[in-house]
């Protein structure tokens, strides 16, 4: 595979909270250029909770932006913008999916049990998962761990990485207790990644992010259609 110079665009949210190495937010994440368009006004509560689709328009705004300043692929800082998926892909001209989420199609055929792990299980409702070919086996939430709760959803306290790596370790052990059958987790939540290896010290099995999302998109830049992608820009 031909490695990336040119960037991946990565529409953010307005948030607050710190964005530490293995989060979408934090540049040093990846091994290739990422540039940065935060839509001013996509607050957590707007996006996660009442899934306005007036931000359409702004989220679309802004990837025209990152387009012109030489994005070759692009997604998003926030799992829940799967809801708008089809909406902006149809505007954006390079290679774009908005939320790990999109696993849920990609790997049909490949897993056959999947967990999803969220911010919010009780947001994550079917008009955010779309018309996915793979049902989740199970969804669970962190909205009610109060470390993750208090940084991310309410971003009233400082992100403590330790505390929050033990209560995302807390909802894996839950998961294989309760479906000790699962094949594969995906994490909803761009704020996860961090804390993988937490989750996988639990489940031995893969998982995948928004930081496998931004890599699987980069490498489609590679193919016939992202060459044409990158003439045409």
């Amino acid at each position: 595979m031909t490695q990336n110079t040119r960037p991946l665009g990565v529409l953010m949210l307005e948030n607050g909270f710190d964005r530490i190495p293995g989060d979408i937010g934090n540049p040093d994440t990846f091994d290739f250029p990422v540039i940065y368009r935060t839509v001013t006004g996509a607050t957590s509560k707007r996006v996660v909770h009442r899934q306005d689709s007036g931000l359409i328009d702004l989220f679309a705004e802004a990837a025209i932006e990152l387009v012109d300043d030489g994005a070759v692929a692009m997604t998003t800082s926030c799992g829940f913008l799967a809801r708008f998926q089809s909406e902006l892909s149809a505007r954006i001209s390079v290679p774009f999916t908005a939320s790990s989420i999109d696993y849920l199609n990609r790997l049909v055929g490949v897993h056959s049990a999947v967990a999803v792990i969220t911010a919010d299980s009780g947001a994550l409702n079917p008009s955010v998962l779309g018309p996915t070919v793979l049902v989740p086996t199970a969804i669970v939430g962190l909205e009610n761990c109060p470390a993750f709760r208090s940084a991310i959803i309410e971003e009233t306290a400082r992100l403590d990485p330790a505390a929050v790596a033990r209560e995302v370790a807390d909802v894996a052990r839950q998961l294989a207790r309760e479906h000790p059958w699962l094949d594969a987790v995906v994490l909803e939540c761009t704020n996860l990644p961090p804390y993988r290896a937490a989750i996988a010290d639990v489940l031995k099995i893969p998982i995948y992010d928004s930081v496998t999302l931004a890599h699987d998109l980069m490498g489609e830049t590679t193919t016939d259609h992202g060459h044409a992608a990158d003439r045409d820009l």
